[in-house]
């Protein structure tokens, strides 16, 4: 009975050291994983906090177009042109355009 109990018991340490042994290669895994998916996480994370800030710096700018189409009593803005008008031609499209007169007169000595 005495060397049923023993191999019993060194099956039973066997059995116990391969569970422990993949746990203990299970457990690098799962912190390789969560080390790799906070890196991921903190990788989009930094994406958004850009593509907010472009879109903070994108809204202060259009308020101050806005300001400024306010201030000089227009409604319609031609962007990248701010001196430039969108000028109907016909029932066409409204290109931006500049609206250019000139006066001049000829002088006869």
């Amino acid at each position: 009975m005495g060397f049923n109990r023993r191999k019993l018991e060194a099956e039973q340490k066997a059995k116990a050291d391969a569970a422990a042994a993949l746990r203990r290669a299970t457990d690098a895994q799962v912190l390789e994983d969560a080390e790799r998916l906070i890196a991921a996480w903190n990788e989009r994370q930094a994406k958004r906090i850009a593509a907010l800030e472009a879109l903070r710096a994108r809204r202060i700018e259009l308020d101050q177009l806005a300001a400024k189409l306010d201030c000089e009593e227009r409604n319609t803005l031609v962007e990248g042109e701010l001196d430039a008008r969108p000028m109907g031609i016909g029932k066409g499209p409204k290109p931006p355009s500049y609206n250019l007169q000139t006066a001049g007169g000829l002088s006869i000595c």
